[in-house]
C-alpha cells in the first residue's frame, strides 16, 4: 500500500500479508457491531501493528558492507537525476489542493495551477529515496534488493515514451487480459483441489466470473491512490492523469512507502503475493506465458494478470476452507446471496490479510444462512405480523468488520472507490 506519514491527515493502517492460516470464530450481535464499526471507521485510524505473528516485517537482509565512518556514501547518487520538467495542463485537477499523499507523486504543493511544471522522473527518485532511507533507519543500512529495484526504476523511467494510457484504455486492456486468462482456467484441476465437491466448484465458477476489468481498476485504486482530504474522486482523477501524462511505467515503479518490503507497482505486489499468483498459474492454467518471479520486473499488463490470478487464488483458498459445510455454500449459491461488491470487498481484504479475509468469508456464508432462515420464517407469517422494513441482507463487509475492523478499512475504501469509479465512467467525468 502506498502510504505516507502525515500529522494532519490520518492514514489507513498497514496490514502486512500473512502466511496462510484459517481461524474460525463466531461474532455475536454482528449487525449491531457492524453498524457501529462502520461509523467509527469512516475516518481511518493510525495502526501499523502486524495482523498476526506470521506477518512479514522486513525486506531481504541488508548488505554487510556498510560505508566507512567519515566517508561519503555514494550508493544513492543514481537518484540525483537531471531535471526534466514538463509543462502540463492540469485539466480537472486545476485548483485541487493536494494533500501530502499526492505531493511526492506530483511535486506540487498547495493548489494546482492551470498549467504546472512536473518532473515525473524526479518524483519517482524522491519516492524511492524515501523508501530506501526508511529501510536504513530501521535496519542500519540500505537493502541491496531495494537498491537494485530503485536503480532499475530510475534507469528505465526516462522522459521519453512511457506508454501513455488512461483509465478507459486500461479498462479495455484488463478486459482483454482476464478474458484470455479465463479461457485457460483448468476447472477440472480446481475441482480436484476441491475433492470433487460440486458445491465448491460451482460457487468458485460463479464468484470468479464476478471479477471484471472494473474490479481490478478498483483494486488498483484502493492500493495505490490514498484518499485525499476524504475524497476518492481526486484519486480517480489522479490515476487517470498519471496514466496519461506520466505513463504506465510511472505506476509500475511506484514503491510502497510504509513498509520495508520489495513492494511496488499499481497493485503494490510483494514477492509472497506474486508467488501465490505464479503458483495458481502453474497449477490451474493451461498454456500462456509464465509470470516473472521478480516484482520489479512486472509491467502493467503483467500486473493486471498477476492481480487477477492472485484474486482467483484467494477465492480457491477461501472456498476450500469451508470443510464439510456444503449447505453454507449451496445456500449462498442457490439464493444468489453473493454480489460483485462482496467479491471486490474480499479481494481488497485478502490482499492485506488472507487469514482474516478467509475467516470473514466463512462468517459471511453463515450470516447468509441465518438471513435465509429468518426470511423464510417471516414469509410464513401473516403479512400484518411481519417485521417492519423486512429482513436486511448481510454482506461481506459486515462479516469482515466483525472479524477484523482494521482490515475492513481496505474493503470500505474499495466500496467508496467503486461507487466513484462507476460514476466517473457513467458521467464521462474523467480528465
Amino acid at each position: 500500500m502506498l502510504e505516507f506519514s502525515n500529522k494532519k491527515n490520518k492514514i489507513e493502517p498497514k496490514v502486512d500479508r500473512s502466511k496462510r492460516k484459517f481461524l474460525i470464530g463466531a461474532g455475536l450481535g454482528v449487525a449491531a457491531v457492524a453498524g457501529l464499526a462502520i461509523k467509527e471507521l469512516s475516518n481511518d485510524t493510525e495502526d501499523d501493528s502486524p495482523e498476526n505473528e506470521n506477518s512479514i516485517q522486513s525486506a531481504p537482509p541488508v548488505s554487510q558492507a556498510q560505508a566507512p565512518e567519515n566517508t561519503i556514501d555514494r550508493r544513492l547518487d543514481f537518484l540525483n537525476v537531471e531535471p526534466a520538467p514538463q509543462q502540463i495542463n492540469m485539466g480537472r485537477l486545476t485548483g485541487v489542493s493536494f494533500a501530502h499523499e499526492f505531493q511526492m507523486m506530483m511535486g506540487i504543493e498547495g493548489r494546482a495551477k492551470e498549467v504546472e511544471n512536473i518532473d515525473f522522473r524526479k518524483n519517482i527518485s524522491i519516492m524511492w529515496r524515501a523508501k530506501l532511507e526508511r529501510y536504513k533507519r530501521n535496519a542500519g543500512d540500505y537493502s541491496p534488493t531495494l537498491l537494485q529495484a530503485a536503480q532499475k526504476a530510475i534507469s528505465e523511467y526516462s522522459t521519453g515514451d512511457q506508454n501513455s494510457s488512461s483509465l478507459s484504455a486500461e479498462n479495455e486492456n484488463i478486459n482483454t487480459i482476464i478474458n484470455s486468462l479465463r479461457r485457460k482456467i483448468n476447472f477440472v484441476a480446481i475441482g480436484n483441489r476441491f475433492k470433487s465437491s460440486n458445491s465448491k466448484k460451482r460457487l468458485f465458477d460463479r464468484l470468479q466470473s464476478f471479477i471484471t476489468s472494473k474490479s481490478l481498476l478498483n483494486y488498483s485504486l484502493t492500493e495505490i491512490m490514498p484518499p485525499s482530504n476524504g475524497t476518492v474522486r481526486v484519486g480517480i482523477s489522479m490515476f487517470d492523469f498519471l496514466l496519461k501524462h506520466a505513463g504506465t511505467k510511472f505506476l509500475d515503479f511506484i514503491p510502497a512507502l510504509n513498509d520495508d518490503l520489495l513492494s511496488m507497482g499499481p497493485y503494490q505486489f510483494t514477492p509472497p503475493a506474486l508467488s501465490d499468483a505464479i503458483t495458481f498459474q502453474a497449477r490451474y492454467l493451461t498454456g500462456g506465458t509464465p509470470l516473472t518471479r521478480d516484482v520489479s520486473e512486472l509491467r502493467m499488463a503483467d500486473n493486471h494478470a498477476a492481480a487477477f490470478l492472485f484474486g482467483l487464488n484467494n477465492l480457491v483458498f477461501a472456498i476450500d476452507k469451508i470443510e464439510n459445510l456444503d449447505h453454507l455454500l449451496d445456500n449462498s449459491f442457490t439464493n444468489n446471496l453473493i454480489t460483485t461488491v462482496d467479491v471486490e470487498d474480499f479481494l481488497a481484504a485478502a490482499h492485506h490479510s488472507p487469514v482474516r479475509a478467509y475467516e470473514a468469508f466463512k462468517k459471511f456464508l453463515e450470516l447468509n444462512l441465518d438471513y435465509k432462515r429468518t426470511l423464510d420464517a417471516e414469509n410464513r407469517k401473516p403479512a400484518r405480523q411481519r417485521r417492519s422494513g423486512g429482513v436486511t441482507r448481510p454482506n461481506y463487509l459486515i462479516a469482515l468488520i466483525s472479524i477484523s475492523p482494521r482490515v475492513s478499512v481496505y474493503s470500505q475504501r474499495s466500496r467508496r472507490n467503486r461507487i466513484a469509479l462507476d460514476n466517473a465512467f457513467r458521467t464521462n467525468t474523467l480528465l
